[in-house]
């Protein structure tokens, strides 16, 4: 009886260890495809938005100011019906680039779609940090340590008010996360509180060339 007992317990102690390591094989995976997909995007969306967000202004009009994944939906929407030209699968890749790399999201608010296509996570850790939020509450405030960002612009004018400008902007590539707040409405209700607190990653390393004119 002892013998059996004994044997029992080694094979759930086995069946257990294989089990943890398959756990770690399964999380490796998803993190490697993960990874993939994201720089995948980061290429593709870059070439698309280049493509439809440049054909009456420069990339850095439409970068300027980082926005929630609803506010890029419409941003990108009026682009279109404003005669912005491209497939329905450009379209869809040009929302994904903006709302990925130059997406806000409200961290205690926002649903798990919306902290996915920003912030990068996979579908189960963003439902995880929405489940957790519901269990244990608004996430509280956080010190961060400094960062620097380092951009760079060279132009030339001429004298009948034609200019070209070469611009770098996270010229180092620095990876760091923003926080911030929204301004508060007409009625001075949801501004500067933790309701409307953002989020954001950095921007990527973006290099672009502006042509144009003043009259």
């Amino acid at each position: 009886m002892t013998r059996y007992f004994i044997f029992t317990a080694s094979m759930l102690c086995m069946l257990s260890a294989a089990t943890a390591v398959a756990d770690r094989q399964t999380k490796a995976d998803e993190a490697v495809a993960a990874a993939a997909k994201d720089e995948e995007l980061a290429t593709a969306g870059k070439a698309a938005t280049d493509t439809l967000c440049t054909q009456c202004h420069g990339i850095e009009d439409v970068v300027a100011n980082r926005r929630t994944p609803r506010e890029w939906n419409d941003v990108v929407t009026e682009m279109v019906d404003r005669g912005a030209s491209g497939t329905q699968e450009e379209i869809a890749t040009v929302k994904r680039y903006l709302m990925r790399y130059y997406g806000s999201v409200r961290v205690n608010t926002a649903t798990a779609a919306d902290l996915s296509s920003v912030l990068g996570l996979s579908s189960k850790d963003a439902d995880n940090i929405v489940e957790y939020r519901k269990a244990h509450g608004n996430f509280p405030d956080a010190a961060a340590d400094s960062w620097d960002e380092f951009s760079f612009r060279l132009g030339y004018r001429t004298d009948d008010s034609w200019y070209v400008t070469l611009w770098v902007e996270n010229a180092f590539d620095s990876v760091y996360f923003e926080r911030g707040w929204e301004n508060a409405d007409s009625n001075n209700q949801f501004g500067y509180g933790l309701f409307n607190e953002l989020v954001w990653p950095s921007r990527p390393r973006t290099i672009g060339v502006t042509f144009g004119t003043e009259w």
